[in-house]
């Protein structure tokens, strides 16, 4: 018998029974393809904007979908703040779906989910009996089922505690460079934060696997239908950051204004500081200390309209580099757009001097480098104090926040570094 862990769910590949779930416009066209060619061998399920369950919420508010979320997040004091803009503004659906790609922004759509939450648990629940395995699926540049799958995900995993989860996504620029300018770069960003949202989630992360067009994920969820070893190996344990880096260093060549560089921000649809690895907040401590010692020079701004190098000299001496981030021109700005660079998403020669960075603080925190000085100890201090006031400022005027805002996510976390720093 052949036996295999998956989302800490052990199962039996020899009488399983599969459940496939496919999310947007491509997730819709694998069921199709999967459901004509093994008919009685998987249930199926699809949800898009399109779907009945949503009767006429998306086609209705076709012109612009983000009032009626609004009103839900402010109504029913949803906490969503963090990442969801409740007073800024995002493009209208218009002409669904014909240029649904284009008009559709993963914060709205991941926001519209969470509203029929519920009835989406209920529909799942209703269209399936006792699966084994619930297998999902999309395109990760799409910007309806990138913001869903982790969600969908989780919910099938509370409505049926016995499956495993499997995650299939494809890479719809490898097979669609033929689309305009405009569109790659909303699915480099779409990408870019489907692959940093999934890779944060410990359990989704190790049951995703990453392939490059819609016939690639419908020939390895058939597999996966039919047990075949051969397709079953290639669906466990996806590298989601070396795909992350890939498309930072794609977003970087691709993005050079600000306009692209404001969508790619807030093309995130969940916290900040949930998603930053280890790696990265020990980056955030490097780049606290490198400041406070006096170590990194303003961002020179290179020559482009969506980007700054951050530039600092190694606490040895030994070397002085850069790093790209986004450019942010508020207080705190560096560190939101350190935040955001996902180990550098400039050259490779940015991402070691990342690294560094990121070396230098682990050691700060773990008390393996020099003390402090007292110098920079007092610029600490007036760090926290400034956090400190920023975070009064953001809950005295909560209802006119920016859609660039990430005061209450980020800060608060940047503050116990602060707290960590000092106290070595």
């Amino acid at each position: 018998m052949n036996r295999r862990r998956i989302f800490l769910v052990e199962i039996d590949e020899s009488s399983q029974s599969i459940a496939v779930i496919g999310l947007g416009g491509d997730g819709t066209s694998v069921v199709s393809a999967l459901r004509a060619a093994h008919p009685n061998s998987a249930q199926y399920l699809t949800l898009d904007a399109e779907s009945d369950l949503f009767s006429y919420f998306f086609a209705g508010y076709s012109r612009d979908v983000f009032p009626v979320v609004q009103t839900w997040a402010k109504g029913e004091g949803v906490s969503i703040a963090n990442w969801f803009d409740v007073n800024g503004w995002y493009s209208p659906l218009n002409e669904l779906p014909d240029i649904f790609l284009r008009n559709t922004e993963r914060p709205v759509m991941r926001a519209s989910l969470l509203m029929w939450r519920a009835k989406v648990a209920q529909y799942i629940e209703s269209s399936f009996t006792a699966p084994d395995v619930i297998v999902l699926t999309t395109c990760a540049g799409g910007s309806t089922g990138s913001a869903w799958i982790a969600d969908v995900a989780r919910i099938a995993k509370e409505v049926f505690p016995q499956a495993s989860i499997r995650i299939v996504l494809h890479d719809g620029l490898k097979s669609e460079r033929y689309l305009d300018n405009y569109v790659v770069q909303k699915m480099l960003i779409n990408s870019f934060w489907t692959f940093r949202e999934l890779g944060a989630d410990e359990h989704l992360s190790r049951c995703t696997s990453v392939v490059g067009s819609t016939m690639s994920a419908t020939e390895l969820i058939a597999g996966v239908i039919n047990s075949d070893d051969g397709f079953v190996s290639k669906a466990e344990g996806a590298e989601l950051t070396t795909q992350v880096a890939d498309f930072a260093r794609q977003i970087y060549t691709e993005i050079d204004n600000f306009w692209n560089r404001d969508r790619f921000i807030s093309g995130r649809c969940y916290p900040l500081s949930e998603i930053l690895s280890d790696n990265e907040w020990n980056a955030q401590a490097g780049l606290l200390l490198a400041i406070a010692e006096e170590r990194v020079t303003r961002p020179s701004g290179s020559d482009s309209q969506a980007w700054d190098e951050i530039e600092f000299r190694a606490s040895d001496g030994s070397m002085t580099g850069s790093v790209v981030a986004p450019r942010i021109q508020t207080i705190g700005g560096q560190f939101f757009a350190l935040a955001l660079s996902h180990n550098g998403l400039g050259t490779t020669k940015h991402s070691s001097m990342y690294q560094l960075l990121a070396d230098e603080g682990s050691m700060a925190l773990n008390g393996t480098s020099p003390p402090i000085s007292a110098e920079a100890r007092e610029h600490l201090l007036r760090s926290q104090v400034q956090i400190s006031d920023r975070l009064s400022q953001s809950v005295e005027n909560r209802s006119g926040m920016s859609r660039l805002n990430y005061i209450d996510d980020f800060y608060p976390k940047l503050s116990g570094l602060i707290d960590r720093l000092l106290q070595k």
